[in-house]
């Protein structure tokens, strides 16, 4: 492992970290202070508001930037894929009651 990947696992693991013990110690903070059961659930959910709003749209500029995906099959691989799915079909009902392959 890198240094580079390592401090960017720490600094992950760190906002987690502090994301966790935020997150529930807000609650109790507000109740301290004599919020209401709305203002406490107002504030939590409040939490997931900016996740839920740029979700799709960096979701769509991580796709439209990748070049290729990280490890593509080869073409002998590929096809044996596509084999192994038709074969783990139900087979398709035409329109009687017989089962046509």
């Amino acid at each position: 492992m890198t240094r580079r990947l390592a401090l960017v696992l720490l600094a992950v693991a760190a906002a987690q970290a502090a994301q966790y013990i935020v997150r529930p110690l807000t609650s109790y903070r507000l109740l301290a202070l004599g919020a209401g059961a709305r203002e406490v659930g107002l504030v939590t959910a409040a939490f997931a508001l900016v996740p839920m709003l740029v979700a799709i749209p960096l979701g769509r500029l991580t796709d439209s930037r990748r070049s290729a995906p990280p490890s593509s099959p080869s073409p002998q691989r590929s096809s044996d894929l596509h084999r192994t799915s038709q074969r783990s079909r139900p087979p398709r009902r035409s329109s009687g009651s017989v089962i046509s392959h």
